[in-house]
């Protein structure tokens, strides 16, 4: 029984655990979660594990992090820039693949075939991004497991999210590229090193609809500066995501986190 491998996350210790051992983590191995936006084909929604539409899931937990009424502060780390290619199966689009979206592929038609089957691209933003309120999760956990002497929760144990922008969240992608390239921006006019995990955005979403159906769109939107404390995390999750093979959450947002929309590109 897992009891008696390790105390629960509410478990004094009685006495010293023995020394962790030195199993070796690829980086591979390690998960990321994705950050997901719940619609009425989202299979969590579906599934029942989260009631709510509109609300801003971590996909490994289901853990509810905000809703349309209640923002997420993000802190963006670095972002990709690809084509989420799917086959047009008659009424729904079952993904195939993701490419680099390139300047030299940026004007390529968003229909196309492919082995005699209809295909479609579209435009999409992935963003590798750290939660502030997850950063003040973990310190309050260190705090009080060094206070009680208890088992700590692993699930506070702090690690970056992906969140993806494509269909009608498109915009809102390009809002995120704009940061990057602001903070660019500004680095090069004043002559100091500027990083874009600096600051926060803050991510939100609407209730919106056409003739496919009704549906929720993330928004961004700019935040502040971080505090001297959040950006040695920012920075050491920076370095993370940027140095090593990580395993991505497998992407649900085909099943319609974001994409009932259609495929709208801006």
């Amino acid at each position: 029984m897992q009891s008696e491998i390790a105390p629960s996350a509410g478990t004094k210790l009685s006495r010293p655990l023995p020394p962790v051992q030195n199993e070796q983590v690829l980086s591979g191995d390690r998960l990321v979660p994705r950050l997901l936006l719940m619609q009425s084909t989202s299979p969590i929604f579906q599934e029942g594990k989260v009631k709510d539409l509109g609300a801003m899931v971590r996909s490994t937990t289901c853990e509810v992090l905000g809703d349309s009424k209640n923002p997420v502060s993000i802190i963006p780390l670095t972002f990709k820039n690809t084509w989420t290619v799917s086959e047009d199966t008659g009424g729904r689009k079952e993904w195939r693949r993701s490419e680099p979206r390139t300047p030299a592929n940026e004007a390529l038609p968003w229909e196309f075939q492919e082995d005699n089957k209809k295909m479609v691209r579209v435009k999409t933003i992935e963003l590798f991004a750290l939660l502030p309120q997850d950063i003040k999760g973990w310190l309050a956990e260190i705090t009080e497991v060094k206070k009680t002497g208890r088992a700590p929760n692993l699930d506070r144990v702090i690690a970056p999210v992906l969140i993806t922008f494509r269909s009608t969240s498109f915009k809102a992608g390009r809002m995120v590229a704009n940061h990057f390239d602001k903070v660019q921006t500004v680095s090069k006019a004043c002559g100091i090193p500027a990083t874009p995990y600096a600051y926060t955005l803050e991510l939100s979403c609407y209730f919106d609809k056409n003739e496919k159906g009704q549906y929720y769109v993330f928004e961004v939107r700019s935040g502040e500066a971080l505090k001297d404390k959040e950006l040695q995390f920012a920075k050491d999750m920076y370095e993370l995501v940027t140095t090593k093979s990580l395993k991505v959450d497998e992407d649900q947002s085909e099943a319609g986190s974001s994409d009932v929309g259609g495929a709208a590109q801006f």
